[in-house]
Order: structure tokens, then C-alpha cells, then sequence
């Protein structure tokens, strides 16, 4: 991470700051999908290291696909006192739309639409998604592996800063292209 703190520090870095989203969807099934709101164009996916986890069958670091698609998160706050913040998730509405977005895992022609991956996991509407589990990542872009990459990844511990965990609160607010959601804080969620 010191890399990373180097490079933001400097007047000019020459690179784009990159935020990516793990949404895990509520359980029993607790299926991740990986969001991005793309690069410059926004409409490539684009393939970030996940770190070593017990969850994951190797032990090790694997390369995850993000998928581009319009995603927004607004109102990150950081109080040493008092309430968390509720800060918004805007993304397009996953439950129309989910039919014309495709995950591609590891580069290879196994394609999956984002529908089939929420009717299997019994998600009909926007208010079936509250209870999931949002993973708020941020990097540089040149900390990002590209699809030539794939192939040949070597696991690495991934070069990122602190990430942040939320829950889907409550939808406030969708029409047919965006759904709006309120997060909060996983400690602030009562079981």
C-alpha cells in the first residue's frame, strides 16, 4: 500500500483513481457479483485481484472480472463521533436490465447473464436485493490487470486502499434504467 500513498502524493500522478463494487447478494445462495463503473469509455469490463481468502477454494489470490455498468456511491463520510453516515448506492436496475449485461470470470467464452445469476439466487424485484452486502474497493488504474493478462495472472496480494462494507438498506428511489438504494453500516443493522 505504500506504493499506492507514493503515487497519490505526488502533484500529478498520471493516473485515474478506479472504484469497484463486490455486491453479495443475500442469502441462502450469497452469489458475489463484481460492478465497475468502467474506464474511460465505460463499457469494458476490466479485471482487478481479489485478496487471499478462506472462502476461496485455492487459498490464494484470484483475478475477478468487473463488469461496467452505471454505478454511482455518494455521500462517504468518516465522524470519530455520532451516527454513520447513510450514504447512496445509485446503479442501473440490475432486475430489468440484468438480461443484457454478461459476466465473463476469467476471459474465456463461459458467459453468464446477470439475470440468469439473480433468478437463480430467486431475485424478482429491487427490494429482494436489500440485505446484500456492498464492498466499496478504490485503486489506481494502473493497479488494474488487463484481458491479455488473464491467462498468464500470478496471484498477488492486490495494491488498493482501505475498503469500506456496506449493507443494502432500503431502496429510495428507481424507474426502469436506476435504482437508488441507502446504505448502512453493517454494525448499524439490527439481527
Amino acid at each position: 500500500m505504500t506504493d499506492l500513498v507514493d503515487t497519490v502524493q505526488l502533484q500529478e500522478t498520471g493516473d485515474s483513481l478506479v472504484e469497484l463494487f463486490e455486491v453479495t447478494l443475500p442469502a441462502p445462495v450469497s452469489t458475489t457479483v463484481y460492478l465497475t463503473n468502467g474506464l474511460d469509455n465505460g463499457t469494458e469490463n476490466i479485471y482487478f485481484g481479489s485478496s487471499p481468502t478462506t472462502a476461496d477454494p485455492t487459498g490464494g489470490a484470484v483475478l475477478r472480472e468487473y463488469i461496467a455498468i452505471p454505478i454511482e456511491l455518494k455521500g462517504i463520510e468518516f465522524n470519530a463521533g455520532g451516527a454513520s453516515n447513510r450514504p447512496s448506492l445509485s446503479v442501473a436496475n440490475l432486475v430489468v436490465l440484468g438480461r443484457t449485461i454478461a459476466n465473463d470470470a476469467d476471459g474465456t467464452d463461459d458467459e453468464t447473464t446477470l439475470d440468469s445469476i439473480l433468478q437463480a439466487n430467486d431475485i424478482t424485484s429491487n427490494g429482494d436485493l436489500l440485505g446484500a452486502t456492498v464492498v466499496y474497493r478504490t485503486t489506481l488504474e494502473s493497479k488494474l490487470s488487463k484481458v491479455s493478462d488473464v491467462s498468464g495472472y500470478s496471484p498477488a496480494t492486490p495494491v488498493e486502499f482501505p475498503s469500506q462494507t456496506y449493507v443494502l438498506e432500503r431502496v429510495t428511489g428507481e424507474n426502469n434504467l436506476i435504482v437508488t438504494f441507502e446504505l448502512a453500516n453493517p454494525f448499524d443493522i439490527e439481527k
